[in-house]
């Protein structure tokens, strides 16, 4: 254990030699503060680039839930036990979610079919998801700065060019604000 930290690309891809806690701080990091080098680092297949995200995911989520839960304990005392339990495979749905419409608006604007460097990207992007541990604001910063670094991540490691490549990152971005702006459309629709 130990070593250079500085000197491995993707702490998290070299776990089992780090460790899984400091993998995980070193990659959250580097991930955030030197994403153009970070992701053009990303080795050609990952070693979990999902439970990464899953992990970083739950601990914004969870803590945040948790914050929520101690200051009102009313609102969250149903959904509590299920979405505890249930919390991580949503979490590795959602990431498979955004990175299959990620990969999708990158093959239609660039023609790429890197589904593996999409999942990687995708993965570590929710980097940002430890945001999410501040309840509302982290919540609503997150998609965006995500989809951003999503973008960068794109951009650097399959060689799309820039605009594309944010675009398809962000893509998810929006599909899930318009997807929440039309049920509230709907829902006023119907009410009024």
């Amino acid at each position: 254990m130990g070593g250079d930290l500085w000197s491995v690309p993707v702490p998290w891809e070299a776990r089992g030699d780090l460790g899984w806690l400091a993998a995980l701080a070193h990659t959250w990091r580097r991930s955030l503060l030197d994403p153009w080098r970070f992701f053009q680092d990303l080795p050609p297949t990952g070693r979990g680039p999902l439970t990464y995200g899953v992990i970083v995911g739950t601990l914004g989520l969870g803590l945040g839930g948790l914050g929520i839960a101690l200051a009102r304990p009313e609102l969250t005392r149903p959904v509590m036990g299920l979405g505890v339990l249930a919390l991580p495979a949503l979490l590795h749905l959602r990431l498979l979610g955004i990175a299959g419409v990620s990969w999708l608006v990158l093959l239609v604007l660039t023609g790429q079919r890197e589904w593996d460097r999409v999942v990687q990207v995708t993965g570590y992007a929710a980097s940002v998801d430890a945001l999410m541990v501040v309840p509302g604001f982290g919540i609503a910063l997150a998609g965006p700065v995500a989809g951003v670094l999503r973008g960068v991540g794109l951009h650097r490691s399959t060689g799309a060019g820039l605009l594309p490549a944010l675009v398809a990152g962000l893509a998810p971005s929006f599909s899930a604000g318009l997807a929440v702006l039309g049920a509230i459309a709907g829902w006023l629709w119907v009410t009024t």
